[in-house]
């Protein structure tokens, strides 16, 4: 098949899960021996991030408004782009690079499904604008796509809105490699962070709201003096919200066992993940935290918040569920470091899952079913 995969953001700094998710199917479908062509903009794009696709065509239209991903209209070349191709995969929902593909694909009868991520609640800013683009574009790419996809079991209900029954929804989660996350020297990464032989709680995503960091943050100052021992790590990019982090922590005085670290990747990223303590995504709103996946991987269990899309956590004990409240986050922290010892099965528990049911090896085969579906049906 030859399958375009479209998203906004491919730069792993801001792009977040979503970027992630892009990135590895069109890795993965490639590696299936199809033809991938990824649409994106420029937008945080690097030479190293296009070496990582290597046969994968990355074509970056120029974005002239950050604020709303608006991309200059190359109309004749995604024109050629869609022609060319058999299925389209959209990914996202609030952007205008989506609506210049749904134009193409409805002018050469392409078929497309999309994959909103999470976007579909009116959640956030700008929300105003946010229905004024459903009422222009939003509700007619939705309703028109050959098929619907859900991140999580839960996200199916957010397209009732649309218009859209759950029950024709497919649920595929994401993934991760395994291989990625094989055993490295974790000793030259921890010991230039300054965590070399210590017990650490982990964060790993962009310091902004939506990703709950302060509200870990009031959990952990709550009882810090408890465990004293207990270190902080906040990994990830600023997402407006580190100023503030780093002012909540000098008033606590906790400068010695709070580190921000900023973006982590490569082996730096898996040192972190594999000598934490635990994980723990403090989110207020998430369609599905790729991050679990990743903790998961290395056999580290998860504290996270109901808004994850990820309660089986809980369910077969490979960590802790809470509602994204302080004091229910401090609670968690609580009992999952007065049971440490009990960690490392709770971390094998999550571990038998990924790799059960959440790697990308899964995930591919049953986008390419979806896929096929659609090119037999036209």
């Amino acid at each position: 098949m030859k399958i375009l995969n479209v998203t906004v953001l491919l730069d792993p700094v801001r792009g977040g899960g979503t970027a992630e998710r892009t990135w590895q199917l069109s890795r993965n479908l490639l590696d299936c021996g199809h033809q991938v062509t990824l649409l994106t903009t420029d937008v945080g794009i690097t030479t190293e991030r296009r070496l990582s696709l290597e046969g994968v065509r990355v074509v970056c239209l120029p974005c002239v408004f950050e604020r709303f991903f608006v991309v200059y209209p190359h109309w004749k070349l995604v024109s050629a782009i869609v022609r060319d191709i058999d299925v389209i995969h959209l990914m996202g929902h609030w952007n205008m690079l989506n609506i210049l593909v749904y134009f193409a694909a409805r002018i050469h009868a392409k078929p497309y499904f999309i994959c909103p991520a999470g976007e579909l609640l009116l959640f956030g800013r700008s929300m105003t604008l946010k229905r004024l683009f459903n009422v222009v574009f939003g509700n007619r790419l939705l309703r028109n796509a050959a098929g619907w996809i859900a991140v999580t079991p839960d996200e199916r209900s957010q397209y009732s809105d649309y218009g859209i029954s759950p029950q024709q929804v497919r649920v595929l989660p994401n993934g991760v490699m395994p291989e990625e996350y094989a055993r490295v020297n974790d000793t030259n990464p921890l010991a230039d962070m300054g965590l070399q032989g210590k017990d650490y709680i982990l964060f790993m995503g962009r310091l902004n709201p939506i990703k709950g960091p302060d509200l870990l943050l009031e959990a952990f100052c709550s009882i810090a003096q408890k465990f004293p021992q207990v270190h902080l790590v906040f990994a990830g990019p600023d997402g407006g919200l580190r100023a503030e982090l780093e002012q909540v922590i000098r008033e606590h005085a906790l400068e010695e066992r709070t580190h921000l670290v900023g973006f982590i990747s490569g082996n730096a990223k898996v040192s972190l993940y594999r000598n934490a303590l635990f994980l723990a995504i403090p989110s207020r709103h998430e369609a599905m935290s790729i991050v679990v996946l990743e903790a998961g991987v290395v056999g580290v269990p998860v504290l996270l918040t109901d808004q994850c899309g990820f309660d089986s956590v809980g369910k077969i004990g490979g960590g802790l569920v809470v509602r994204p409240k302080a004091d229910e986050i401090a609670g968690g922290m609580m009992q999952m470091l007065e049971r440490r010892d009990e960690l490392p099965g709770m971390g094998w528990k999550l571990q038998a899952l990924v790799l059960r049911d959440f790697t990308w090896a899964i995930s591919v085969q049953r986008h390419l079913e979806l896929f096929q579906s659609a090119i037999k049906a036209g």
